[in-house]
């Protein structure tokens, strides 16, 4: 059986049904489509543009062993974040009807998958600084791992808004959020704490997009449910 619209909006019956719906997009689905690209390139301009500028700046105001250190770590915890997702965001972007209780469902999956990351990154950190003889990379390690649990709140609102596709929204996320994690690192950087600039770097962009991306979704997730359609 194959629900309708109008069934699921009553079988949420919370009024959140707008986060949800997709039948408005169809009317100017290619303008949409155009546009949405063309914010999207513009976007990435600016990131690189941003980039390039933090990475001139943070050069003069840190060593290479610095960048060195950050990245050790780095190549592990980048291999592990690729589980955090465990594509539930494709399913709330793809799927052609779903409703508030199964996308707060999919949020806690998504909150404790990010846990357990969080958790076994910090368990790794210090065999990592045994691996490479470096006993500042356990904090380095394990300060991190405390972003991935930002990560996870994140991961259902970005959804939400590249299902309703919004473009515009999507896109100041990612500027505000890289534009605060540079202005954090150069901060950091500047009062001449070193290395922890560019954890700063991490951690200023990981909470500043949840948080941005909270404000411009708008939609608050409710307690999971069993039977709610997430399997």
């Amino acid at each position: 059986h194959r629900e309708t619209p109008q069934s699921v909006i009553k079988a949420d019956g919370n009024g959140k049904e707008h986060f949800f719906r997709t039948d408005h997009l169809m009317a100017d689905l290619k303008g949409r489509s155009v546009r949405g690209g063309a914010v999207t390139l513009t976007a990435q301009g600016v990131k690189f543009a941003l980039q390039m500028g933090s990475t001139m700046i943070l050069a003069r105001l840190l060593t290479p062993a610095d960048f060195g250190l950050v990245a050790m770590v780095t190549a592990v915890t980048g291999f592990v974040a690729m589980f955090k997702d465990a594509g539930l965001s494709m399913a709330t972007v793809q799927r052609e009807q779903i409703t508030h209780a199964q996308v707060s469902t999919l949020f806690w999956i998504n909150v404790a998958l990010s846990l357990v990351v969080m958790l076994v990154i910090a368990a790794l950190a210090p065999p990592i600084a045994w691996f490479y003889g470096e006993p500042r990379l356990v904090w380095i390690t394990l300060a991190l791992s405390a972003t991935f649990i930002f990560g996870g709140l994140t991961v259902q609102h970005e959804a939400l808004l590249r299902r309703q596709m919004r473009f515009t929204d999507l896109a100041a996320t990612e500027i505000g959020s890289m534009a605060a994690g540079i202005a954090t690192a150069i901060i950091i950087a500047w009062r001449g704490f070193g290395y922890w600039a560019l954890v700063g770097l991490t951690a200023g962009s990981t909470i500043a997009k949840c948080a941005i991306v909270w404000a411009l979704s708008g939609w608050l997730p409710g307690r999971p449910r069993k039977g709610s359609g997430v399997r």
